[in-house]
């Protein structure tokens, strides 16, 4: 039986130490975190029972979780992340009834709205890596729904909402 735990750290490399802060409003497992402009955003995820569509951001003065807009979409797990200019972009991942997703959803915390996007082209997956390079998204690796691990690689431009395959890992 797992475990759902709401306390959160903070570490500061200054001081090699880590600080308790605020516990996360609502345990889970599987979710999102990301930073933009040095703000802490989580989210999304399960608890085994309830698959989450819900954001959070950190507010560092007042030491608490502040709920943002939902994700439009059902809860999802173990999706791929990353950020470009200034918004963040969830990648596939799977529901509570492991309907696995090729969902490419971005938010922007500005406005504080989601934008559904071109959907991911590749094998829809879990556990898949997210990163930013040089002005450019990539998602890859993960599993499939039938558990085969995955090695192909994409790259996404923002600009023209469009994906690319890249070289296989």
């Amino acid at each position: 039986d797992q475990q759902f735990f709401s306390q959160m750290n903070v570490y500061d490399p200054s001081s090699d130490t880590w600080d308790t802060i605020a516990n996360f409003p609502i345990p889970r497992a599987y979710s999102i975190s990301f930073s933009i402009n040095g703000i802490g955003y989580v989210g999304l995820g399960n608890d085994d029972t309830n698959g989450f569509n819900d954001l959070w951001k950190y507010d560092t003065l007042g030491n608490a979780w502040i709920q943002l807009a939902s994700l439009p979409s059902v809860g999802i797990s173990e999706a791929s992340c990353f950020v470009l200019n200034n918004k963040a972009y969830v990648v596939t991942g799977r529901d509570s009834a492991f309907n696995y997703s090729n969902a490419c959803w971005e938010y922007n915390p500005t406005l504080n709205v989601w934008i559904q996007k071109n959907n991911f082209p590749g094998i829809k997956r879990t556990g898949a890596f997210g990163m930013n390079i040089n002005g450019k998204g990539y998602v890859g690796l993960g599993t499939d729904s039938m558990y085969n691990y995955l090695i192909d690689l994409w790259e996404y431009d923002d600009i023209n909402d469009s994906w690319i395959q890249k070289t296989n890992y």
